[in-house]
C-alpha cells in the first residue's frame, strides 16, 4: 500500500496531537493568567478556563507602573551593548 495504513495514519496524528497539546499548554497559561483577575490568580486549585475577564493586569503594567520608561531604558541599552 501507497501510504501505509489507516491505523498507522490516525496514530501518527493522534501523537502530533498529544505533541502541540504539550508544546502549545504553555503558551495558553500565559495567555489566560494575564487576562485573570487577581482573585483567580492566587485560586487554590487554579482554573484552567477564565471565569472573570479582564484587563486590568495590563492597564497595570503600561500605566500604572510606567512600562514605557522601563522599555526605553532597554533600548537604550541594547542599541548601546550593538555599537560597541
Amino acid at each position: 500500500m501507497v501510504g501505509g495504513s489507516r491505523w498507522g495514519s490516525a496514530w501518527k496524528y493522534a501523537v502530533l496531537g498529544l505533541v502541540l497539546i504539550v508544546v502549545l499548554f504553555p503558551v495558553y497559561w500565559l495567555v489566560t493568567m494575564s487576562v485573570k483577575s487577581a482573585r483567580e490568580l492566587s485560586a487554590r486549585p487554579p482554573t484552567l478556563i477564565v471565569q472573570n475577564f479582564t484587563l486590568d493586569n495590563f492597564y497595570k503594567i503600561l500605566v500604572v507602573q510606567n512600562f514605557s520608561q522601563y522599555a526605553w531604558n532597554s533600548i537604550q541599552v541594547a542599541l548601546v551593548a550593538t555599537l560597541v
